[in-house]
């Protein structure tokens, strides 16, 4: 019998298979078996039902009786995933793959166990590929999976479907079929059984090596583009200077304002070139506020703010106190003083203008305000729509307002003061923005 070396193994790893007990995991089975007493790999089975087919009981029944008969522990566990996509709002392939890898690595770390194994292959490198392409990646959806990502382990991926078919016709394994991979209503399984065979037959016989060579070279450069990246993000400070934004090459500055995403969300998943193209022209108009996937751009005073937590909804309003108040995302610090203080930054009010106490809130109907530079005051939504603000963003602008008027768009403009008073100033400095919170 064949024995199939596996890149980039380690001796004595804790690995938690994850099994479904079709052709690809079956195979990534049995390589690891093949292995596991000369790397003394201890190997435990999990299987995950998703609930989304009758047959799924059966499966769960066939992956007891193959741990059983390898004399490896088996776990299954059973979610009702359409459930889950319901109330996340994700489609059934992006919400099955995510409370899969959930629950295998919570799992993996109840064992205390190091990786996770999945059986993912060439063929479905390449599809990810393709399938990223079209909708409009940048190198870093184009570079492919790789063997060793985090606690993630992928074995197969230089192998081929059929390659995996063939050892288990040869090794006359048993496994189970997973109907949804003969259904054409997904993209993914559009290319999978429709537009990459056909390119593959009519085009590019050898499109599965040639991609594969593809991706190892966009690795290299997008390895190299991550390096700069970091360096340059090394040298910023936050919150970040538009000058020195539109001073980096673009490539960097596309790929520091992904980084940015990355590190507060924790991925880039759903965000598109054109969220990115959108936050580029807002640093270059040097004002206004982007919205990304509930997570805020702010470009004001000469600097770019990035809003960690998704500012409230709310008509309601947030009262300021002084000294410093951390709300909607921001930071201000106000103060009680003798004499006024300008700049960007800074909104200097006098005390006995302002009725009731000042408070910071969005946009309710029926708002007005007097701009500074112009005479009276004209509607907040007209306002909005001079300043050519996107009408979803509208809504998440923090407004510094008493119980009459407002006094500051922030992001935008200021209000019409008077700028003597017979008595006190209320002045309130725009510090920087609050960091999200880790709550896991």
């Amino acid at each position: 019998m064949k024995k199939y070396p596996l890149p980039q193994l380690r001796k004595g790893e804790k690995i938690l298979v994850a099994f479904s007990g079709g052709v690809d995991s079956r195979v990534l089975l049995e390589l690891l078996l093949d292995h596991q007493k000369e790397w003394e790999l201890e190997l435990v089975l999990f299987y995950f039902d998703h609930a989304l087919r009758p047959s799924s009981a059966e499966e769960a029944l066939f992956a007891i009786q193959v741990g059983e008969h390898k004399n490896l522990p088996v776990f299954t566990e059973r979610h009702d995933v359409k459930d889950y996509c319901q109330k996340r709002g994700v489609g059934i392939e992006e919400g099955a793959r995510d409370l899969r890898y959930e629950r295998l690595r919570k799992k993996k770390e109840s064992l205390g166990f190091d990786t996770i194994a999945v059986g993912h292959h060439l063929d479905d490198n390449v599809e990810t590929f393709f399938f990223n392409l079209l909708r409009g990646s940048g190198l870093q959806g184009l570079r492919g999976m790789e063997v060793r990502t985090g606690d993630l382990y992928r074995p197969l991926l230089s192998m081929r479907k059929k390659e995996l078919e063939m050892i288990v016709e040869q090794r006359r394994v048993s496994f189970v079929t997973d109907e949804s991979n003969f259904e054409g209503e997904y993209t993914r399984n559009k290319l999978r059984l429709d537009i990459l065979p056909r390119i593959e037959e009519d085009i590019s016989p050898a499109l599965y090596r040639t991609m594969e060579r593809t991706m190892a070279l966009i690795r290299r450069e997008d390895q190299l583009l991550s390096l700069l990246t970091e360096e340059a993000d090394k040298k910023l400070e936050r919150p970040w200077k538009l000058s020195e934004l539109l001073s980096l090459d673009e490539a960097i500055l596309y790929r520091l304002l992904r980084k940015i995403i990355e590190e507060c969300r924790g991925s880039t998943r759903d965000v598109s070139a054109h969220d990115i193209d959108r936050v580029v022209g807002t640093i270059r108009s040097g004002r206004g506020i982007t919205e990304i996937q509930g997570y805020h751009f702010l470009a004001s005073q000469g600097k770019l703010y990035f809003m960690g937590s998704k500012p409230e909804h709310s008509v309601g309003y947030h009262p300021l106190s002084l000294g410093r108040n951390d709300l909607l995302g921001m930071s201000l610090f106000l103060e009680e003083t003798d004499t006024p203080e300008y700049g960007d930054d800074v909104l200097s009010i006098p005390r006995d203008m302002v009725s009731g106490s000042l408070h910071v809130r969005t946009r309710r109907p029926g708002d007005r305000f007097s701009p500074s530079g112009m005479k009276g005051s004209k509607k907040l939504k007209d306002f909005l729509m001079d300043e050519k603000v996107p009408f979803p963003e509208r809504d998440n602008i923090p407004l510094v307002c008493d119980e009459e008027r407002i006094y500051w768009v922030v992001g935008y403009r200021k209000a019409q003061i008077p700028k003597k008073s017979s008595g006190k100033y209320l002045v309130l400095h725009q510090l920087e923005v609050v960091p999200k919170e880790d709550n896991s």
